[in-house]
């Protein structure tokens, strides 16, 4: 279980009523996990979603063995592992403790039954994973586009005359 005015301090879901937030609580667990800890590599499926109270994560990739990339940091009031939401997703990156964290951890299952059983609680949440969803593709596509504008074979494409 988790308390309310523990996710009051999640980004995601801090404007939810506190009857929602109850019921989200309901299926979580708390949980303290150490730096360097391994929640998950790339291409796992997922079937949890973490909520960050305290601490920083890192989604990393490792293109080579003697090679890792940071592709974000998250910090307290970040959520990851959204996608366990759609059955059979895998995990794009590996997500490691930067250092002591405490995370609100939620099987994808128990969210399922959920909101299933609560659907107003159940469209507040998707509705809020949808927003977070697209404005996450909003970001990395502006970064793509920036990558493009710089690559020196592309830069005459994105010329104003």
């Amino acid at each position: 279980m988790v308390d309310r005015h523990e996710l009051r301090r999640i980004t995601l879901i801090q404007d939810m009523s506190d009857a929602h937030l109850d019921i989200l609580g309901s299926a979580g667990t708390l949980k303290i996990f150490s730096n360097d800890t391994v929640l998950f590599h790339e291409q796992q499926i997922l079937d949890q979603c973490y909520m960050i109270l305290t601490g920083t994560v890192n989604l990393e990739v490792q293109p080579d063995p003697d090679v890792i990339i940071t592709l974000e940091s998250l910090e307290a009031g970040a959520c990851f592992g959204l996608s366990s939401l759609v059955p059979g997703s895998e995990s794009q990156s590996n997500a490691v403790c930067a250092e002591t964290c405490e995370l609100a951890c939620f099987s994808a299952q128990k969210l399922y039954e959920l909101m299933d059983v609560h659907q107003e609680f159940g469209f507040a949440f998707l509705y809020r994973i949808v927003r977070t969803f697209r404005n996450r593709m909003e970001h990395r596509t502006q970064l793509f586009l920036r990558a493009l504008q710089n690559h020196p074979e592309l830069q005459h494409l994105f010329d104003i005359h």
